[in-house]
């Protein structure tokens, strides 16, 4: 997940735990993904199903005019309303060397902030 903002943000990676599941197995689990993506590219079905999914996410975000006129009103304030005339295009150019490159230089433990809600 990722928040979209004028300056830069976060990108959010989060999990709901099973009960009977330690969270640092889950947050290995997630540092070991992350390892993977920063020393081998991603596959063309990974990729090609992230594009989709970020492709499908956006356009059902349009499903009705309120939708739309607070997504015109959102990007407007962030960053442009032209935004999003060029969404769909940006994602698609997407390459498996950039998933590489920016997992390389942003998905380090100097970046990271770990934790965990256990309710009781």
């Amino acid at each position: 997940y990722t928040n979209w903002n004028k300056d830069p943000g976060l990108a959010w990676m989060f999990a709901e735990v099973r009960h009977g599941i330690k969270p640092e197995d889950v947050e290995q689990a997630f540092l070991n993904e992350v390892l993977k993506i920063q020393s081998e590219l991603v596959s063309d079905v990974e990729l090609n199903r992230a594009i989709n999914q970020a492709e499908a996410g956006f356009v059902y975000q349009q499903d009705s005019v309120s939708n739309q006129a607070h997504r015109l009103g959102y990007y407007e304030s962030i960053i442009s309303h032209k935004f999003l005339d060029s969404y769909l295009q940006n994602i698609r150019r997407v390459s498996k060397d950039d998933v590489q490159r920016v997992a390389q230089k942003y998905l380090h433990a100097d970046n990271r902030t770990v934790g965990y809600f256990i309710p009781k």
